[in-house]
């Protein structure tokens, strides 16, 4: 983050321009590149002016009459961003997978603050899902602390995903850590909140369907398998157990094609 930026918190403008923004949402043309996520806080003025949620705007000139350090206007989401997330994300309770990626792309993108995660998990999550996010975090910050041998570890962990806004600042470097280590908790809740007891049985009773293609089953089998199960699909160590299950889940001339291929227990699918 460069020397001399001022982060400030600002409201919509109006006439033309709030018009247009309430009509396409201000941060909707950046959830168009949600899978793109940029670095934070990155300072490019050869761009252009609008970088979301952070936009660029001239400082006031100095006294000598050279130009003032750049200042960032903060734009809140906007109710149509909201509602595009809402709508195009699966629901939590169905795929928590697919909103937990949905989450993390609009924390690496959006850079929202504290209040704005409030917004956006009123949002995206029922009461229940929410006290369940909240108590995931939490746990995984305080197992955090503990292991780094700070000296309060449960009040570590409070200050650090508190239950009140803090009003953490953009303009210096405590508050811009404080926050990234806050959407980082969120995010790590929104994981493990989602999963459901261990149920193996679950996972047995994900077969491939007549016309399905074994890359739609397979990604189905890996979901219940993060949802059902504390095994990581992804993990090499687990691989020759989720090649068993593709296989012996799979059609049968599926299953009879895989089995002739050279090596295929050793593949990782998931990759």
């Amino acid at each position: 983050m460069p020397d001399g930026n001022i982060y400030k918190l600002v409201s919509h403008g109006s006439g033309d321009d709030r018009e247009e923004e309430e009509k396409q949402g201000v941060t909707t043309r950046a959830a168009n590149n949600i899978h793109r996520p940029r670095d934070l806080y990155q300072h490019t003025p050869h761009k252009s002016a609008l970088q979301l949620p952070l936009r660029e705007v001239p400082g006031p000139p100095l006294a000598n009459g050279d130009p003032g350090p750049i200042q960032y206007t903060y734009v809140p989401f906007t109710t149509t961003d909201l509602f595009n997330w809402k709508t195009h994300t699966p629901l939590y309770s169905t795929n928590p997978a697919a909103v937990a990626s949905m989450i993390e792309s609009v924390m690496l993108t959006h850079n929202p603050t504290w209040a704005d995660c409030q917004q956006l998990m009123l949002t995206m999550f029922t009461t229940e899902e929410r006290a369940r996010i909240n108590s995931s975090a939490q746990k995984i910050l305080l197992a955090q602390a503990v292991a780094d041998a700070k000296p309060h570890p449960e009040a570590w962990a409070e200050e650090h995903y508190p239950r009140t806004d803090p009003k953490w600042p953009y303009n210096t470097a405590e508050g811009v850590a404080h926050l990234q280590t806050y959407r980082t908790a969120v995010i790590m809740g929104v994981k493990a909140g989602g999963k459901k007891p261990t149920n193996m049985g679950k996972i047995a009773d994900v077969v491939q369907e007549v016309k399905e293609s074994p890359s739609a089953f397979l990604e189905r089998l890996l979901d219940a398998y993060r949802m059902y199960s504390p095994i990581d699909p992804e993990a090499t160590e687990n691989q020759r157990l989720i090649n068993s299950s593709f296989v012996g889940q799979s059609q049968r001339d599926i299953r009879n094609k895989i089995q002739r291929i050279d090596g295929f227990w050793e593949k990782v699918l998931a990759s």
